[in-house]
């Protein structure tokens, strides 16, 4: 990989009404040793920072047109119409006892089909011993581009939802305990099929269905954590981890509130760790 990279960056703390302006401008060149474009992008961004302490952000991508060497793990390379694809994010005050986020993602998967990607999530932190994140995550894509083996590719219409809970506390200067719970539930649907050309650089062909199986998938994976932490001495901890994780077959039929329970259910990870770390001498 050969890379050429450009990055001009402007802060400004003298705006009125703000606490801080953040500008970027961003120039990414990236090409394999065969001298095709892999990665090309201009990139600008812009982040405000008000003076309640909330905070907006913004950013606009444009992808020119390229090749993917990789998707096809080794069965040829394609081209990638160009794309673009923009950002908002806000976020309130982190330093109240409860702050929210918000964001949203509009964007084009590789062959040009719309991809949004919503995301929220709530802090609780009433002291400084305490902290409760809970996030979510929501995913809907018209195009993903999926290789099938060989060269087959095929695009799915695909929902995705994507929770997360995060809870911290301390119990005094050397106890903690944490506890973390994700889980990502995939549904997607077939929708366009391809053949990549082995012998040239060029576009997908759609050939249509040609085969009776479908190739409709769901994923649901689940992962918790509970942990305990004692700090006996500096450098040296007790550990007491349980981890329990959940993942269903790509065949599993069900609702997302169905695909969540089944995970945590039919659980694949189930164990318990006690973890002693002691630093010898002085």
């Amino acid at each position: 990989l050969m890379q050429l990279e450009y990055r001009l960056n402007v802060s400004e703390s003298n705006i009125e009404g703000l606490r801080s302006r953040n500008r970027s401008v961003q120039i990414v060149n990236q090409w394999d040793t065969a001298g095709r474009p892999v990665r090309l992008g201009l990139f600008g961004s812009q982040s405000l920072s008000f003076n309640n302490n909330a905070s907006l952000s913004t950013q606009l991508r444009y992808f020119p047109a390229r090749v993917d060497d990789r998707l096809s793990r080794g069965n040829g390379t394609f081209n990638i119409p160009e794309r673009w694809s923009a950002d908002l994010d806000w976020r309130s005050d982190r330093s109240r006892p409860i702050s929210i986020g918000a964001s949203i993602n509009l964007g084009q998967e590789d062959l040009g089909d719309s991809r949004i990607q919503y995301s929220s999530g709530v802090t609780w932190q009433p002291n400084d011993r305490f902290v409760l994140d809970a996030n979510m995550r929501y995913v809907d894509s018209d195009g993903w581009l999926i290789h099938q083996g060989g060269g087959r590719m095929t695009t799915f219409d695909s929902n995705e939802w994507g929770p997360r809970l995060d809870m911290d506390y301390f119990i005094n200067a050397k106890q903690q305990l944490r506890f973390s719970l994700q889980w990502t539930g995939i549904k997607a649907f077939e929708d366009e099929f391809y053949q990549l050309d082995p012998n040239s650089v060029d576009y997908l062909i759609n050939t249509g269905k040609t085969k009776t199986s479908s190739d409709n998938f769901t994923v649901s994976r689940m992962s918790f954590q509970a942990r305990y932490r004692w700090e006996i001495a500096p450098l040296s901890d007790l550990f007491f981890v349980y981890t329990r994780g959940g993942s269903l077959a790509r065949d599993f039929e069900d609702d997302y509130m169905g695909l969540f329970v089944n995970a945590w259910q039919d659980r694949v990870v189930d164990n318990w760790v006690l973890k002693l770390r002691y630093r010898l001498g002085s």
